[in-house]
């Protein structure tokens, strides 16, 4: 979780949750334009993933979507809004709903086996829940995939995915998995650390810088997104459940 410069002392915007029987993941993307309307935007995605682990873990309650509806009706009366994804995995199957560009892909044996796709409404406005939208969770993306044993599930708000393209993800996923001594290491880490030194870079192409160019709203496609980046990396194992997934101490500048 590596908080935009701008936004270090308070963390940034993005939130997480993980469960405490690895099983269940979530991640949330306050949307920054709140700032001018006098509210921060971390306490709505804060409330989002803070009440989806409730709903996991102490209601019991394993669906995604019902996971999520929860999580909307008890931020209902915090001002400000959010992109969501929650995932849990039952019988060997990641069950997932995802709103708005954060998202996930899972890799297999070096591939890309599934990657979700971004709901937004125009260009860098993002599908969100909350104050002001009609959104409700049931009208997020519910996707099923099925998970073997060895499977990697990396789910990330647009931070990464803004910064790096599908298939540089997918090198420093199966750049890591052929390391030796992994236990020093972090895959998340790599990943957010990789994403921001890009966000940082005036010198090279990025996905986001790429679209905007493409759609005329930028003269160049070089240079990156700064941004809050946050990714959780999740190891599938051979009973179906998911290893609690590695995440990354907020770095500071």
């Amino acid at each position: 979780m590596i908080p935009h410069p701008d936004k270090v002392e308070k963390g940034g915007e993005d939130a997480y949750f993980v469960s405490s029987d690895g099983k269940a993941i979530g991640i949330a993307d306050g949307v920054g334009g709140w700032v001018m309307h006098g509210v921060d935007p971390s306490i709505y995605s804060n409330c989002l993933m803070q009440s989806s682990k409730k709903a996991y873990e102490n209601l019991n309650i394993k669906d995604p979507v019902h996971v999520l509806n929860y999580a909307y009706k008890t931020a209902e009366p915090i001002p400000g809004s959010s992109t969501a994804c929650v995932g849990v995995i039952q019988d060997n199957k990641l069950k997932c709903l995802n709103l708005g560009d954060s998202g996930f892909m899972v890799v297999r044996s070096g591939s890309i086996l599934f990657r979700t796709k971004e709901q937004q409404h125009v260009f860098n406005f993002p599908v969100q829940l909350g104050t002001g939208h009609t959104t409700t969770p049931d009208d997020g993306d519910q996707i099923h995939v099925d998970v073997h044993d060895g499977d990697i599930v990396i789910m990330a708000t647009d931070g990464l995915f803004d910064n790096l393209y599908d298939n540089e993800i997918l090198d420093i996923v199966n750049y890591y998995t052929k390391l030796t001594g992994k236990d020093e290491l972090n895959l998340a880490e790599m990943l957010a650390s990789t994403a921001h030194q890009r966000a940082k870079a005036g010198n090279i192409e990025t996905p986001f810088n790429r679209h905007a160019f493409d759609l005329g709203y930028l003269d160049s496609p070089i240079g990156g997104k700064m941004d809050d980046i946050t990714v959780l990396a999740a190891f599938v194992t051979p009973n179906g459940a998911a290893e609690e997934p590695t995440t990354i101490r907020p770095i500071t500048h």
